[in-house]
């Protein structure tokens, strides 16, 4: 299958004690795509984390459950509606400075449109969702 690859940077953050990570709301979007009029989205997209070195982060830095919705809200990014699934679509992730690679395959196997959206949540490690 193909792989979709966007690569982002989080900078040291001035004045910010040594022990806050930033905390970034990473999300690869395909079903919810059909409301933008998108034809072929990604049926299932699946996204995983790589630091600079080309390691695979994922399982190591996600942090869940959160609440989605007031996740979303407080980053400033759109409700998913399509079926996107937490985890795989989508993930909160308190990383350390430094640049990262968001690779997302379709597990369905049959591709698609995706986007790939990476938000920095300042002030907030991440919002408890129901335990």
């Amino acid at each position: 299958g193909r792989t979709a690859t966007v690569g982002f940077v989080v900078a040291a953050q001035n004045g910010q004690p040594s022990f806050r990570t930033p905390t970034v709301l990473i999300r690869a979007i395909g079903p919810s795509l059909s409301v933008f009029g998108i034809k072929s989205p990604a049926a299932l997209p699946h996204l995983r984390l790589f630091n600079a070195k080309g390691l695979d982060v994922t399982p190591t830095v996600f942090i869940f459950p959160v609440d989605w919705n007031a996740t979303f809200a407080l980053a400033g990014a759109f409700k998913l509606t399509g079926g996107e699934r937490a985890i795989a679509s989508y993930d909160v992730a308190g990383i350390s400075a430094g640049n990262y690679t968001v690779q997302v395959t379709d597990d369905s196997g049959n591709g698609g449109t995706v986007l790939i959206e990476v938000y920095l949540i300042a002030n907030a490690v991440y919002i408890p969702g129901p335990s």
